[in-house]
């Protein structure tokens, strides 16, 4: 994590900065520094943000992008795994679960 990722994140648990605040300043920080744990932040602040011009998929493409460029490092797992469990509104069940078939 570099020292810039760490001010952004402390900034965000002290609420010193905002979803809306932060993610432009992790924006330019993934100029200089592809790093996982920044696309996982990334990821993060467009699902809580109320402005800009992301959308979910650009939070799905950053976490999709961590996994790449780390792929023992659970985080961007868990929150892809979250996006389409609790994020992303369902689609339809059909095709999605099997009976057993027994009575």
């Amino acid at each position: 994590m570099t020292p810039r990722e760490q001010a952004i994140r402390t900034a965000l648990a002290e609420k010193r900065l905002t979803p809306d605040q932060a993610l432009p300043l992790v924006d330019a920080e993934l100029e200089s520094s592809e790093a996982a744990s920044l696309l996982v932040l990334r990821g993060i602040l467009i699902q809580v943000s109320d402005e800009g011009p992301y959308t979910l998929e650009d939070a799905q493409s950053s976490f999709e992008r961590a996994i790449e460029l780390a792929p023992d490092d659970p985080e961007a797992y868990e929150e892809l795994g979250h996006l389409h469990d609790a994020v992303i509104p369902a689609g339809p069940v059909r095709g999605r679960c099997r009976t057993s078939g027994r009575a």
